[in-house]
């Protein structure tokens, strides 16, 4: 077998539900996801390409479909050529909020002065967050800069969290809930679940500047793929 080196700085990035974030003093512009769409020129929405491909080997999910999107001048490439159709600022938030409900996890590229993409992702069949529950060393996604907290004395151990978390990170031991912080990647899915508002998101201690933009992305992974050999 060929055995090959990856880039240990990941390329995508995940955000929070932003509402999530509202108490919070620290929030990054970067940290806000539809600031992004605000202030794109393009925005085009496709159909997810791995929901689409599980449901054509007969291993569909229940997850919408149409809600994978490209923002800027690649939204405009995909919508000339068939790809993907152009929709409005307030569409592509209304497309944030279904998908959030429906347990998506936003992830973009891993870069702070614009996106070019946000796929809404499934543990079911996404390859970016199957990898990172795996927890092997080179991540694809890099966590929010938010880790989820527990108010064990307001939890009432419904088990919503667990049931709503794609990265399992929760867990009930000794009688109350047990939160990996390995595991979580700040989403903010089971804060906006929790019918006893037990859980908040909270900055994590080390907090990451993406890159600026692509070429800084790149520079930074093959740093670190050199620093692998």
């Amino acid at each position: 077998s060929t055995s090959f080196n990856v880039p240990s700085f990941p390329f995508s990035r995940v955000f929070p539900v932003e509402k999530e974030l509202e108490g919070e003093l620290n929030v990054q512009p970067y940290e806000k996801i539809s600031e992004y769409l605000r202030n794109a020129k393009h925005i085009a929405v496709s159909t997810c390409y791995c929901r689409h491909h599980a449901e054509l080997v007969g291993s569909p999910c229940d997850k919408p479909k149409e809600v994978c999107m490209s923002v800027g001048p690649g939204a405009k490439y995909a919508a000339e050529r068939g790809f993907g159709r152009l929709i409005s600022t307030e569409e592509a938030l209304r497309i944030l909020e279904v998908s959030e409900a429906a347990g998506l996890v936003h992830c973009s590229s891993n870069t702070s002065k614009y996106i070019d993409f946000i796929c809404n992702c499934c543990i079911c069949h996404c390859a970016i967050l199957q990898h990172h529950k795996d927890m092997r060393r080179n991540k694809l996604a890099a966590p929010s800069n938010y880790v989820v907290e527990v108010d064990q004395e307001g939890c009432d151990l419904c088990e919503t969290c667990i049931d709503r978390c794609p990265m399992d990170a929760f867990s009930i031991n000794d009688n109350k809930i047990d939160r990996d912080g390995q595991l979580c990647i700040g989403c903010g899915l089971c804060v906006s679940t929790c019918p006893s508002e037990a859980l908040r998101m909270v900055a994590r201690e080390e907090r990451q500047t993406p890159p600026t933009g692509q070429r800084e992305l790149f520079a930074a992974m093959a740093a670190s793929l050199q620093k692998s050999q």
